[in-house]
């Protein structure tokens, strides 16, 4: 299902006094935010989703289970299907997810929470925390949550050796080196390059892309604008 389509369907929800929601509409530079907030007494969720004339950019959200622990996560629709988590504890980071997915793996969410689940990802890279570091510690391709599918290249201490996978149309080539090199073939050719080690600095950098509204107005292609955090110079 298209993004707008999910999103609209969202709002609407959020609109029907069934759950405790509050819900407001603002301005951030040339971006709509429609800020949608649930607290049910368990979790409390907050959803900013920004659009402009030409559709739905991005969709910010931070899920809380308690004053000290949450997750937010910002995923993008314009030009590059990206999608990077971040789980802390107070101020300290504890784990860094990317995702890379198609924009066809978009589906309704059934308990109504989120404007959106992915039922299939082409890519996961999950980093921990480690001595103040961000290390590596999982990559998937190929998933598929409904069929529960998707081929593990890297689990803890647990490496599969470089090669070759298919899932579908899609085409996964997986070279682990000093950093991680995944090349994507579907219908268009993409790469992705992650390092093994993320430092202290640069993970306090992605830390405050998340917490401020870095997310927004980037003129540059997201995902250079993540290398440079993640790579410094």
């Amino acid at each position: 299902m298209e993004i707008s389509n999910l999103v609209e369907k969202f709002l609407i929800r959020s609109k029907t006094p069934v759950r405790p929601i509050t819900w407001r509409e603002y301005k951030e530079g040339e971006y709509s935010i429609n800020e949608v907030f649930e607290d049910d007494g368990f979790r409390q969720i907050k959803h900013r989703i920004a659009s402009t004339n030409s559709g739905i950019y991005a969709c910010w959200r931070e899920e809380r289970w308690s004053p000290n622990e949450k997750t937010m996560d910002i995923t993008y629709f314009k030009d590059q299907a990206l999608s990077f988590s971040l789980r802390m504890t107070g101020n300290y980071i504890k784990g860094f997810k990317v995702l890379i997915f198609q924009l066809d793996g978009l589906t309704e969410d059934p308990d109504e929470s989120l404007p959106f689940i992915l039922n299939t990802i082409d890519l996961e890279i999950i980093y921990r925390t480690q001595e103040r570091q961000l290390e590596i510690k999982r990559i998937r391709v190929g998933i598929d949550k409904k069929q529960k599918r998707g081929y593990t290249v890297l689990d803890g201490l647990t490496s599969l050796k470089d090669g070759t996978y298919k899932y579908g149309k899609n085409v996964y080539a997986i070279n682990l080196m000093e950093r991680v090199e995944i090349q994507i073939w579907s219908d268009l050719r993409s790469t992705a390059i992650y390092p093994k080690t993320i430092g202290e600095t640069s993970a306090i950098n992605i830390s405050d892309y998340f917490m401020n509204y870095g997310w927004l107005n980037r003129a540059d292609s997201v995902r250079d604008y993540m290398e440079t955090l993640i790579n410094p110079s």
